[in-house]
């Protein structure tokens, strides 16, 4: 398939970077970690003298290829995600979603929101409120939603806090993750430490084109309940059952 340079979001990726370089300082406690990790044991792992390292590494090269893939294939796979999530019976369930808002170069997430608000259900929002913290804040409507933290789009200051503790079902954004459950995102860690406290199911959502066999890991690293990508649920609770894969 040709691939075509997609628009450089540069503004947000430079800010990212930016917070990473700053952040080296932030002193993180993962009370739950032992919790969050989950399935730790028995999950393969690629491990690296240096994680921190290879984490780089990968991210500059999963980076280089979000910047070449063909625009045409990210909505035709972006709409493929939804409508998996969207018939999945654990979104179906769910009284409370926690999604992200994805940006231009992520999966393109609003359409799956306006879905879950029209079937009534409370939506949370994740809202940067510190380095390397975030909250999540119940929208009514896509209109809750300005450029905030990087110009991602975040809940007004008017939408009231969702505690973690009510998140059903958490939907996840990665630069890339593997099929046993791990992700990799950006490195500031916002995700890690507030899934901690999620006790809902957590799902990883990714456009197969890039997906690794194998990520970096460090101890603190939450693993993922479940994969998402345009082929297919892999629900890692049910380690045998893929919910609406082709083939």
């Amino acid at each position: 398939m040709g691939q075509h340079k997609a628009e450089k979001a540069g503004g947000y990726e430079a800010d990212i970077e930016k917070y990473i370089t700053e952040k080296q300082g932030v002193d993180v406690k993962h009370s739950k970690a032992d919790d969050c990790r989950g399935r730790q044991e028995g999950v393969s792992c690629y491990i690296s003298d240096d994680p921190a390292a290879a984490k780089k590494s990968l991210r500059r090269r999963i980076r280089d290829q979000i910047s070449c893939l063909d625009p045409s294939y990210c909505r035709q796979a972006d709409q493929r995600i939804i409508e998996r999530i969207v018939s999945w019976e654990c979104f179906r369930q769910a009284d409370t979603v926690f999604c992200f808002v994805g940006t231009d170069r992520e999966i393109h997430t609003k359409p799956l929101i306006q879905a879950a608000l029209d079937l009534g259900k409370k939506i949370a929002v994740p809202k940067c409120v510190s380095k390397g913290i975030m909250e999540a804040r119940q929208i009514s409507s896509l209109n809750d939603l300005a450029p905030g933290s990087y110009g991602i789009e975040e809940p007004l200051d008017t939408c009231r806090i969702m505690p973690p503790g009510s998140v059903s079902l958490a939907l996840i954004p990665c630069l890339t993750c593997s099929r046993d459950g791990r992700r990799l995102g950006y490195g500031g860690g916002f995700y890690d430490r507030y899934l901690e406290s999620v006790p809902g199911i957590r799902a990883v959502l990714c456009r197969g084109s890039l997906m690794e066999e194998q990520i970096p890991c460090e101890s603190h690293d939450c693993l993922m309940d479940a994969v998402i990508w345009e082929e297919g649920i892999l629900d890692l609770r049910f380690p045998r059952y893929t919910a609406g894969s082709d083939g």
